[in-house]
């Protein structure tokens, strides 16, 4: 995994409840953060989020988002700064207006084509010392205000790992089936080839007494193979263009169609093909041809 995109993410702890008896993590209500951000005075800042999805009308087209209820010190406790406009404020957030929003990059490209003119449950918290150490203090204090709230706290990074737990091991189970298929195929391309080979024993006994060298008969064997190898490589890359966005959901910080894997994946897959039909072609530019003859 690459590094989570802000400054210090081992700094920042997520607080939800946690009740004991049955282990279920529970949500953090707005009043209790409220009561909670008042009463901390350890943190740098400290923020509350909640998750879900909406409907977004843009241009008379409606959409869905992925969107996150914030209080205006959400983007302190992350430090990162918006690429253009201004985050939530504190004027944002009187009763009856309208609400605002910060949106996404992608979102941004997607629904706005990049138009500059577009862009008018949990309490996060930022410690300059050791997150955990504050983050227990501020529990026990919590607790000491009201008993019934079980307060646990997790780093980001922690959250983060939970979060892509399931994303990874399937990574993972793709991984290793992949590696398995290069090596089936390693094994299939050695046997087809060297079955062709047994098969023209007395034509490559003829080439060679009629004056064929050892390395004209490896360019023979390998050429075959190799465009056998490269038939497979095209069908195989024009199928994975065709259904590469079933994968997006798999993906991250990386586009289905990313022609960096499409340029070594083929090379990889070629040079496998070509180690896999060395042998049976170095085994054809050592045959006898005296004894391939007399075989036949």
């Amino acid at each position: 995994m690459r590094p989570l995109a802000y400054p210090h993410p081992e700094r920042v702890v997520a607080i939800t409840t946690h009740w004991r008896n049955t282990g279920v993590r529970g949500s953090v209500s707005a009043p209790d953060f409220h009561d909670w951000h008042d009463t901390a005075s350890s943190f740098d800042a400290m923020a509350y989020y909640s998750g879900g999805e909406t409907s977004v009308a843009v241009g008379g087209a409606s959409d869905y988002a992925t969107a996150i209820r914030v209080t205006p010190g959400f983007f302190a406790v992350f430090g990162v700064p918006p690429e253009r406009g201004r985050v939530l404020e504190t004027t944002d957030e009187p009763p009856g207006s309208s609400l605002a929003a910060v949106i996404g990059h992608e979102f941004w490209m997607r629904r706005f084509g990049g138009d500059v003119s577009a862009t008018a449950p949990a309490v996060i918290a930022r410690t300059a010392g050791d997150p955990m150490s504050v983050a227990s203090a501020f529990a026990d204090t919590i607790r000491t205000a009201n008993p019934n709230v079980p307060v646990r706290a997790t780093t980001m990074t922690q959250v983060l790992s939970t979060a892509v737990a399931t994303p990874r091991f399937r990574t993972l189970l793709v991984g290793v089936f992949a590696a398995l298929a290069l090596v089936l195929a390693m094994a299939g391309v050695y046997g087809v080839m060297a079955y062709a080979v047994s098969r023209r024993t007395s034509e490559i006994g003829v080439r060679i007494a009629m004056g064929a060298n050892r390395p004209a008969i490896l360019r023979l064997v390998m050429g075959q193979g190799l465009q056998l190898a490269a038939l497979g490589i095209v069908i195989g890359c024009a199928l994975a263009l065709a259904l590469s966005q079933a994968l997006r959901g798999m993906l991250f910080a990386i586009a289905p169609t990313d022609p960096l894997v499409f340029v070594v994946v083929p090379i990889l897959l070629l040079a496998t093909a070509a180690a896999a039909t060395a042998v049976p072609a170095l085994r054809a530019s050592r045959i006898d041809p005296i004894q391939a003859l007399r075989s036949e």
